[in-house]
């Protein structure tokens, strides 16, 4: 990817529910210590699609109506956007004292029976953002293969 801006930082990445990529960029031609004059406004936001057949959001891409177990199976969606929202969601649940229960075994039976190790990593990241993991955290409870 080029730009023909020189003043152009890329200082982020993220994708989005369509597998397009946002690049929030700062563009600041002062002085980076400057703290007078230097415009706080300056920031631009890319966002970057396949030409060719470009993919819109499909239709179902809140998820926030999903139940705990709904969204303890979107872990395994071939998009990494929807996993990350799924755990996102599932930890706001947790902390809200909403019953996760059934996610939380869903994402511990992955995480001690899965084959598949990026699947097996984000149970364990989830199950620890739940609360769901705290036989996770002895010593050699998830490096046993």
């Amino acid at each position: 990817m080029f730009f023909g801006d020189p003043w152009f930082r890329g200082i982020d990445l993220a994708t989005g529910p369509d597998g397009s990529v946002f690049v929030l960029d700062w563009s600041d031609t002062g002085e980076c210590h400057n703290s007078t004059g230097v415009s706080r406004t300056s920031g631009r936001i890319y966002k970057i699609t396949y030409e060719a057949g470009a993919k819109t959001p499909p239709s179902g891409w809140d998820v926030s109506h999903l139940s705990p177990l709904e969204l303890a199976k979107l872990h395994r969606s071939a998009n990494d956007w929807y996993a990350r929202q799924a755990s996102q969601l599932l930890q706001a649940k947790a902390l809200q004292g909403e019953d996760v229960s059934a996610a939380v075994g869903s994402l511990a039976k992955e995480l001690d029976q899965g084959k598949n190790g990026p699947l097996r990593l984000r149970a364990l990241w989830t199950l620890r953002l739940t609360g769901g993991c705290g036989r996770c955290e002895a010593p050699g409870a998830v490096a046993r293969r």
